[in-house]
């Protein structure tokens, strides 16, 4: 605090408070059009990690009074640093998908609102949303959602004939079976 008020970026504020939401926009606004990390961003404006991540995530105070979220969930600022979005195939839900349905169901939508917007059935955001739910924090995790679903999709897998013996045997028994019947019938 100086004579003239209070003092950040070579600026002066009459009040902390206003001084303050000053500090508050300079880091979101480093982080979303910079491109900084949360931390980076916190110690250019003269903050520690921790009132960067309440700017960034909000908080309820103990005193019941909720401090809302600097940005909008669906401006997408986070992660910066992933790769370009890319669609696989259409069966599958894309990242953009994904991060659409985590979007949507911080703001309250039902599934049934998320599929319509997506254009998809209700039936597989559900499954999405059911298998991809930490459930520690009890939050679906588009991210590592994505990751998880490209995991699965990897190829080559073992065939079920190769490492079953008992399903090839029966496969060729019932198989020898037909053609031999079709043999006896011409």
């Amino acid at each position: 605090m100086t004579s003239q008020g209070w003092r950040f970026n070579d600026q002066f504020y009459p009040s902390r408070t206003l001084m303050c939401q000053a500090r508050r926009l300079e880091y979101v606004r480093l982080i979303v059009e910079e491109g900084l990390n949360y931390t980076q961003a916190a110690r250019r404006v003269g903050v520690s990690q921790r009132t960067g991540k309440v700017w960034r995530n909000g908080r309820t105070r103990a005193t019941g009074r909720n401090e809302h979220a600097s940005v909008q969930v669906s401006a997408h600022w986070y992660r910066h640093h992933m790769l370009p979005i890319e669609q696989i195939n259409v069966r599958y839900l894309s990242q953009s998908e994904r991060l659409s349905i985590a979007d949507r169901l911080r703001l309250g939508d039902s599934i049934r609102t998320i599929a319509r917007i997506l254009n998809r059935s209700a039936s597989p955001i559900s499954r999405e949303i059911r298998k991809n739910t930490n459930p520690v924090t009890h939050r679906y995790e588009p991210y590592k959602a994505h990751e998880m679903s490209s995991l699965r999709r990897k190829r080559p897998k073992p065939l079920k004939i190769g490492t079953n013996p008992l399903l090839w045997q029966e496969i060729f028994r019932s198989l020898t079976q037909t053609l031999f019947s079709r043999a006896n019938q011409s």
